[in-house]
């Protein structure tokens, strides 16, 4: 008897919320008042908003919401913190329209980051991305935007032929003549979502 009391409760329980998470960094974006759309709560705990919608994400956007993350970085701060040092000291501003992708302080930046010493530098400085800069030995601002980029789980496995590519120690080839405007800047990889889009188009 205990054992059809213990299921049969069990079955009530199967599907009840067990508590409300929210989002860390989630806005949704409304042409109107979110009540128009979907149930709110109020977020008695939140540090960052009063009104919470009840309806997850998927459903949200599935009625033609918009999420946007905002997600807040340190590294922002750091990155004002050193610009503000670097004129303080050396009387140069950077701005991103004068950041110098060429010349010899580029190539310094290069020389830098091909050592692997890049604790501090935002999106590089873990173990896994120091080894690979130092095997890829970049010299370009674009192969440091395309290694980033590799660097997730999906794409993690061409890196290797990448850098082989990249410093001729594998030829380059093309499934079609037409795929080489489009993949010539990566190697023959594709490494950007615009790739593809452009690759369908």
């Amino acid at each position: 008897a205990w054992v059809k009391t213990l299921l049969d409760t069990a079955m009530q329980l199967e599907g009840v919320a067990r508590n409300a998470g929210i989002h860390a960094a989630a806005v949704i974006v409304a042409d109107r008042e979110l009540t128009h759309y979907t149930p709110i709560m109020r977020g008695s705990k939140s540090t960052v908003t009063s009104t919470i919608a009840q309806y997850e994400f998927p459903i949200l956007e599935s009625i033609g919401l918009l999420k946007v993350d905002f997600l807040g970085l340190s590294t922002l701060s750091v990155m004002r913190e050193a610009g503000r040092l670097i004129k303080e000291r050396h009387g140069i501003e950077y701005t991103l329209e004068n950041i110098p992708y060429e010349g010899e302080v580029a190539e310094d930046a290069f020389t830098l980051l091909s050592s692997g010493e890049v604790s501090g530098v935002f999106q590089v400085e873990s173990q896994g991305m120091r080894r690979v800069l130092t095997e890829m030995k970049p010299s370009t601002f674009e192969h440091i935007v395309a290694m980033i980029s590799l660097y997730r789980p999906g794409p993690l496995e061409y890196i290797p032929a990448f850098i082989r590519r990249m410093h001729g120690e594998e030829p380059v080839e093309y499934k079609h003549p037409l795929l080489a405007k489009i993949l010539e800047e990566t190697y023959g990889i594709i490494v950007y979502q615009e790739q593809i889009i452009q690759l369908l188009s």
